[in-house]
């Protein structure tokens, strides 16, 4: 802000003149387009490879307003100001792939190259933790031909009965985990491994940030963060499977249970953003962060075009 007081005389009025504006507003970083933008607010989800709930598969571009009351874009139920994705299982639902989802999926990621992942997520007032577990995020894979694909996934965000959050990884080098008539073991014929875990405090929002290079071999690295804390990090080591295919992202609601005692269960997600070796955890976790109201001052500059011209005219005396 400049201030310039010029006088025409010492008997004259005064004119004062006063400029507040030109307000720029810069980012700490510049950054290019997101590999994958997947938000709620001002989007929709035409930008999902797909979409499952009650026994239905969709793609997002066929339904970009989602499925129903199942996958729905709702207003934030603590933001006002943006738009999230309610992702929401019934009991009694139609099932997909053995499970109750309300999920959305995501396109497969290259191996060996550097991703960035960031969302926020918040469990709905009607959450209940179900035996066994109830996943919210999963970075997918696909087993080769000549392999069982009966194993965990390379990465999930589960919900567990004891009202924890837990993130476990599973990852194998061998070419062949299992032959497809074989269950694989989970620390027998593959490692699985739980990295993470805090309450599950339903109503409230997380954030989740992770940046990998998703490989087998001891050339990978995993870093995650939950709430703007590092909570797992590790350079030098494989993080998957040893598979000629990359792995997706999975986000929402899904269950193996199918007890009673429950009507549904919800989980609210931001969308998800993918980004390259080009962001940082600061571009992620901006890209989803919860909006915040700007101040008076700053509103009334921008309104004004962010120029303010002040008139004073003062008398001798």
């Amino acid at each position: 802000m400049q201030e310039r007081v010029a006088s025409r005389s010492s008997s004259g009025p005064l004119l004062g003149f006063t400029v507040a504006g030109f307000l720029v507003l810069l980012s700490s970083a510049s950054h290019g387009a997101f590999v994958f933008d997947g938000r709620l607010d001002g989007g929709s989800f035409s930008s999902y490879r797909a979409m499952e709930t009650n026994g239905l598969l969709v793609s997002g571009v066929s339904s970009p307003n989602g499925m129903s009351d199942r996958i729905s874009k709702v207003v934030d139920p603590l933001h006002p100001g943006r738009d999230v994705a309610k992702l929401s299982i019934f009991h009694g639902d139609a099932l997909n792939w053995g499970g109750l989802r309300s999920e959305l999926s995501g396109y497969e990621e290259p191996l060996n190259i550097e991703r960035w992942y960031s969302f926020g997520y918040m469990l709905g007032a009607d959450w209940m933790q179900l035996e066994p577990v109830v996943k919210i995020f999963q970075i997918h894979d696909k087993a080769d031909a000549g392999e069982s694909g009966l194993r965990h996934p390379t990465l999930q965000i589960t919900s567990f009965a004891d009202g924890t959050i837990q993130i476990w990884n599973a990852r194998d080098a061998d070419l062949i985990t299992t032959p497809p008539d074989v269950a694989p073991r989970p620390n027998f014929d593959y490692d699985f491994r739980k990295l993470a875990q805090w309450n599950a405090a339903p109503g409230t929002w997380n954030s989740i940030v992770i940046n990998a290079s998703w490989t087998h071999t001891d050339g990978g690295f995993l870093r995650i963060w939950h709430n703007d804390e590092l909570v797992f990090s590790e350079v030098g080591s494989g993080n998957t499977f040893n598979d000629l295919r990359g792995p997706w992202f999975k986000a929402g609601t899904y269950a193996l249970a199918r007890a009673d005692g429950w009507s549904s269960l919800t989980t609210y997600n931001t969308g998800v953003v993918i980004g390259d070796g080009f962001e940082s955890f600061d571009s992620m976790r901006q890209a989803v962060a919860a909006p915040v109201p700007e101040p008076a001052s700053i509103l009334t500059l921008l309104l004004g075009g962010g120029l303010v011209f002040s008139w004073t005219r003062r008398s001798r005396g």
